[in-house]
């Protein structure tokens, strides 16, 4: 990758960076764009691929004969163990090798897997299918968070990354809509096909197009790009109390967003008693406008937020995140189809607002070469509490309610997903209080210690680290 023209290698005393630092080398002109816009396909077809299972979860169990417990441990559980056991030896990887290649690999690992899918004949036979894709896409979202971050600098970071985590509607759109009527017509089998080969296509244009940019090119101060171990990688991280109240307000997200998500078709269904292709036409209409106009709205909210403001980049979703759980609880308890699918696209709009800003930050306060790590971890966890614990648990409730409620007892299952935007808007709201700080630490440890000056209202515990 070519820097830019007005590239300096030279430190502002007319030194070269030490061994490990960089200076800024940002890309100009529209390779930033080009490449985002190449990196929202990829995500949009990680979800395609992870979602259409679950408007699928009726005809699946009806041809292998499984319970909701069993679909519940294979949409959620099953999938975020291998995410666990191969997501941080793949960003691991990612932040010392090829990003370009790795991505490649996975997305043409997911897509395969997909498309195989269809072709399985019992339910162990899906879930070896299934674990193909969850080993794929552990490689999706951590290498396109630090490839966002090395195009576009902190005060444009958010927008990005809230547009990028956009097409994660636009991949649920498609899942249900396209799954739901290739499954009425055709088959569920062939709606395995139809979302899986796309993707073997979108990464031949991944590997001979988007360019692997230098580390931390977008960063505006000289940048540490040197190796660190996992211990040290783990050790900083956990140091900074903004990103693991930031984290854990994500993965409470994640618990109501997968959740609901994975059951919201059957509870459709079930409880309103639509057909797969309703069910797939109105999911998609309020993932395709809620979800992705609160998630844009979250990154070009949060990107006007003066250079001083560090605070508002969580309070923002603070304030908004906090909205969700009563509009869940409307539309789990609302009595007609409209006023349900009403209450459910403003929780969509409220639930999509922190993905921008809060990845942002994760990125932000966490050092260049830890960034795929960093992502990786939060995605792990959203993993096994958002799509492994949630969608398990919720099953096994239903399961355990069933005798009491009948076939509508999912709409009390559901109940348990509702008080988690809450939690995470408390989180959000405490992060708040240590951004500023912690982004200062992030920003001193990466630069010589006679190059550091401490900002006012910079970290205490910085210096004394030093």
């Amino acid at each position: 990758m070519q820097p830019s023209e007005d590239f300096d290698p030279t430190c502002s005393d007319g030194t070269a960076p030490a061994a490990g630092e960089r200076r800024n080398t940002r890309i100009a002109g529209g390779q930033p764009y080009y490449v985002l816009g190449v990196l929202c396909a990829v995500y949009g077809l990680n979800f395609l691929d992870r979602q259409v299972l679950n408007i699928l979860i009726d005809p699946i169990e009806a041809a292998f004969h499984t319970s909701d417990t069993e679909m519940g441990l294979l949409a959620g559980f099953g999938f975020a163990l291998f995410y666990l056991l191969f997501g941080i030896p793949i960003a691991r990887w990612a932040d010392r090798g090829s990003r370009r290649v790795i991505l490649t690999l996975g997305l043409s690992l997911w897509s395969l897997m997909t498309a195989l899918s269809g072709m399985a004949q019992g339910f162990w036979q899906l879930a070896a299918a299934r674990v193909g894709v969850a080993v794929g896409e552990t490689a999706g979202t951590p290498i396109s968070h630090s490839l966002i971050s090395d195009y576009f600098p902190r005060t444009t970071r958010a927008r990005a990354i809230g547009i990028f985590e956009s097409s994660v509607y636009i991949g649920v759109l498609l899942g249900y809509a396209v799954g739901g009527w290739v499954s009425q017509e055709y088959g569920w089998r062939a709606a395995f096909f139809v979302a899986g080969i796309p993707g073997m296509c979108v990464a031949l244009v991944v590997y001979f197009t988007v360019r692997e940019p230098e580390r931390g090119a977008a960063d505006s101060q000289l940048t540490d790009c040197s190796h660190s171990s996992l211990r040290e990688c783990m050790r900083f991280m956990l140091g900074q109390r903004a990103l693991l109240l930031v984290v854990t307000g994500v993965v409470l997200n994640a618990f109501a967003n997968f959740g609901f998500a994975t059951w919201t078709p059957s509870f459709l269904q079930r409880v309103h008693q639509m057909d797969q292709a309703q069910i797939g036409l109105w999911l998609g209409i309020i993932n395709g406008t809620a979800g992705v106009l609160g998630t844009l709205l979250g990154g070009f909210v949060v990107s006007r937020v003066p250079a001083h403001g560090e605070r508002w980049h969580m309070l923002w979703p603070a304030l908004v995140t906090v909205g969700a759980s009563p509009a869940l609880i409307g539309f789990l308890l609302a009595p007609s189809d409209l006023l349900s699918l009403s209450c459910y696209w403003i929780a969509n709009l409220f639930l999509g607002f922190h993905l921008g800003p809060c990845f942002a930050m994760v990125q932000s306060l966490s050092k260049v070469r830890m960034r795929s790590l960093a992502s990786a971890l939060t995605n792990l966890l959203c993993s096994l509490i958002g799509t492994g614990l949630a969608p398990a648990l919720i099953g096994m409730t239903d399961d355990l309610l069933r005798p009491r409620y009948g076939i509508v007892s999912v709409r009390y299952s559901l109940l348990l997903a509702t008080l988690a935007p809450l939690l995470a808007a408390v989180s959000f709201w405490c992060a708040s209080w240590f951004v500023r700080g912690d982004l200062a630490h992030t920003e001193i440890a990466g630069k010589p210690v006679g190059a550091i000056s401490f900002p006012p209202g910079s970290s205490a515990k910085a210096a004394q680290e030093l």
